[in-house]
């Protein structure tokens, strides 16, 4: 009996972008994050769709103009990439990450509005 590989189209992810979303996936279903999970799913869907926002996604933090003590927060509670933090609020970041206050919000709130403008220049 021989295995059915699957068929490659232009929709499928290539196999190093396959392999990113299983591990990300695998992770964050290991540690309970089920919603982070659910946006990275629908991520891996929006890049085998050409979704011109997808790549915006899919941006690491730790790329944005912010500082380390800033990135380091970010790090810790969870959020890696700027698709973690879509439909994210301004009142969970406050109550879920500690040191962060309003001047904190307003730095992320700035640097991934600098990417989204950079972004759209592309």
């Amino acid at each position: 009996m021989s295995k059915k590989r699957p068929k490659n189209t232009e929709l499928s992810l290539s196999k190093p972008e396959a392999r990113h979303y299983a591990e990300r996936i695998y992770i964050l279903l290991l540690n309970g994050r089920f919603p982070s999970c659910h946006k990275a799913i629908n991520e891996a869907e929006l890049t085998v769709q050409g979704s011109e926002k997808s790549a915006l996604n899919s941006i690491a933090i730790a790329q944005l103009d912010l500082s380390d003590r800033v990135i380091n927060l970010l790090d810790k509670a969870g959020y890696s990439f700027i698709g973690d933090l879509i439909g994210v609020g301004e009142e969970h970041l406050l109550a879920s990450i500690p040191m962060c206050g309003d001047k904190t919000i307003d730095l992320i709130k700035g640097a991934l509005m600098k990417e989204m403008i950079k972004h759209q220049q592309q």
